[in-house]
C-alpha cells in the first residue's frame, strides 16, 4: 500500500509542476540591469521584464495508409496579440537625453497554443 501512495504521490507532483500555455514576465539575462547610453555618453539603467509564454501544448501523431505514413498535429505556446511599449530608464545619469531613458520593448498579455505549419518542401538548415 505505502508504494501505491508514493508513487500517487509524485503523479500528483508531477501534474502540479507542469503548467499549460500561460504568460509571465522574464528579465533579460545577463543585461540585469539594462544599460542604455545617448550620444554623450550618459547613461540609464533599469530592469526591464519581457513577456514569455511558457507551458506545454498537445501535440499528437495519428497513422495513415498515404505517404509519409503519419500525420503530425503541433502546436506552439506563443503570445496572441503584440505590440510595442515604451518602458522609462529611472536610474540615470544627470542630464541624460531622452535617447538614453526611454527603450522599446515588445508587449503581449495573453498566450495560447497555435499550430505549427510544418513545412516538409524545405530541407533542414
Amino acid at each position: 500500500m505505502s508504494i501505491f501512495l508514493l508513487l500517487f504521490g509524485i503523479f500528483i507532483k508531477a501534474l502540479e509542476c507542469s503548467k499549460e500555455c500561460e504568460l509571465s514576465l522574464q528579465t533579460i539575462p545577463g543585461f540585469n540591469p539594462y544599460t542604455q547610453h545617448d550620444s554623450d555618453g550618459k547613461a540609464c539603467r533599469g530592469t526591464i521584464e519581457l513577456p514569455l509564454c511558457r507551458g506545454y501544448c498537445k501535440t499528437s501523431e495519428s497513422g495513415t495508409h498515404t505517404f509519409p505514413p503519419r500525420q503530425q498535429n503541433s502546436s506552439a505556446c506563443v503570445l496572441v496579440e503584440t505590440s510595442k511599449r515604451k518602458v522609462e530608464l529611472k536610474d540615470c545619469d544627470e542630464g541624460a537625453a531622452d535617447a538614453a531613458r526611454f527603450v522599446e520593448i515588445p508587449h503581449g498579455t495573453v498566450c495560447e497554443c497555435k499550430s505549427l505549419p510544418l513545412d516538409t518542401t524545405q530541407p533542414p538548415v
